[in-house]
């Protein structure tokens, strides 16, 4: 009789870990990795979410060279020093900047972490010839004060300066 016991109060939290991951907020699905994360193009319109991102925005003068983007496209492009490159984040996760490797190779241009059309833009000057890496950081968007899946996702992307 005591082992019987033993079993069911060994398995009463593992039952309460499930039941609270499985009652998190949104429909996060299998996301993460380099440059990609799981989801749709454009956030749900569910009230009370705070927005992806909140930076600023900033109008160019001209068009990006380039456009990467998390969800769909390339992760890596070459352009000459002076060259624009955009990055596009899907707006279904929070996302904020994490580091620019090596500190001089990109200057923020233009838009910072602004929410475009459904994504999070931020914009870069290529400032010198060589490789730089951009990461950006994400994770769940959830309403305050409610229970939301724990998750983090890693964003990279490669410019090669010419």
């Amino acid at each position: 009789m005591r082992l019987r016991r033993w079993r069911l109060s060994a398995l009463a939290p593992l039952a309460l870990a499930t039941a609270l991951l499985l009652a998190g907020c949104g429909g996060a699905g299998a996301v993460g990795g380099s440059g990609g994360a799981g989801g749709s193009a454009s956030p749900t319109a569910t009230p009370n979410l705070p927005p992806p991102c909140t930076g600023q925005s900033a109008t160019l003068a001209g068009s990006p060279g380039a456009t990467l983007r998390n969800m769909r496209g390339p992760t890596e492009v070459s352009l000459p020093v002076g060259a624009v490159v955009e990055i596009r984040l899907d707006g279904n996760h929070t996302w904020s900047r994490a580091a620019i490797t090596p500190a001089g190779g990109l200057t923020p241009t233009g838009a910072q972490g602004a929410l475009e059309q459904g994504e999070c833009v931020w914009d870069f000057t290529v400032a010198q010839p060589g490789d730089s890496v951009v990461t950006f950081t994400g994770g769940a968007r959830c309403p305050p004060n409610a229970m939301c899946p724990q998750y983090a996702l890693l964003a990279k992307f490669t410019i090669h300066g010419a």
